[in-house]
């Protein structure tokens, strides 16, 4: 009995990400627009069935959306381009109540699929929620000088104390990754982990059932630069 079920788990962990892709995918897939019905008919006189000219409808949809998006990409990277890009942007920049909602997005957009960026940067352990327990953070960004000087100010009490470098990193929960907490920290305070962020990932997921190579397990204990 033991025998099948750690044979079933086992089949289990390697059969659901397979169906839940799939099921991903069918679920966008179906999410697209039904072909204009009575134009098909006239077109095609009921020589094919509906359900083959909606497959073909919807992959044509899919296949040109990637095609746009990736035409777009091209134009806005050629100098032409990112001028008549940016002529917009900062048109839609100036439209009231829309600019504020654009302007997210766009930051969101940018940090998540802009070139060469990576939202989360290192894998770094913290002291939380009290001390001696540690959790892995992601680093996602060094916190901006102007907001710095305002933490200090805010709790140093005057200008000659110690000025101290933050970072913007983000705490994520188990097994959901995509929800966490956003926290400022004194970079002296974050301690770097010479591990990927895909591993970390692993570990935050599985809440620490997956074991890695007990050699990527360094703590990084390099100056965060200036």
């Amino acid at each position: 009995m033991k025998r099948l079920r750690r044979y079933f788990i086992a089949g289990l962990v390697v059969a659901l990400p397979v169906v839940a892709t799939l099921w991903l995918i069918t679920f966008l897939f179906t999410k697209l627009p039904q072909p204009p019905e009575e134009i098909i008919n006239r077109i095609l006189s009921g020589s094919i069935p509906m359900w083959v000219v909606t497959l073909i409808y919807r992959t044509f949809v899919l296949v040109s959306f990637f095609v746009v998006i990736t035409l777009l990409g091209a134009f806005t990277t050629r100098t032409l381009g990112a001028k008549i890009t940016n002529f917009f942007q900062k048109l839609l920049e100036r439209i009231p109540l829309f600019n504020r909602i654009y302007k997210v997005i766009h930051q969101i957009t940018s940090a998540l699929f802009g070139p060469g960026k990576n939202v989360f940067n290192k894998v770094a352990i913290i002291e939380y929620p009290r001390k001696g327990i540690y959790t892995l953070v992601f680093i996602t960004n060094k916190t901006e000088e102007r907001f710095a000087n305002n933490i200090n100010s805010a709790f140093a009490g005057h200008e000659n104390e110690k000025r101290e470098k933050y970072l913007n990193v983000f705490l994520p929960t188990t097994p959901n990754p995509t929800s966490g907490f956003f926290l400022i920290l004194p970079a002296d305070s974050v301690r770097i982990l010479d591990i990927s962020v895909e591993e970390a990932l692993k570990l935050i997921i599985s809440g620490g059932a997956v074991r890695l190579d007990e050699s990527t397990w360094e703590v990084n204990n390099e100056q965060i630069e200036n």
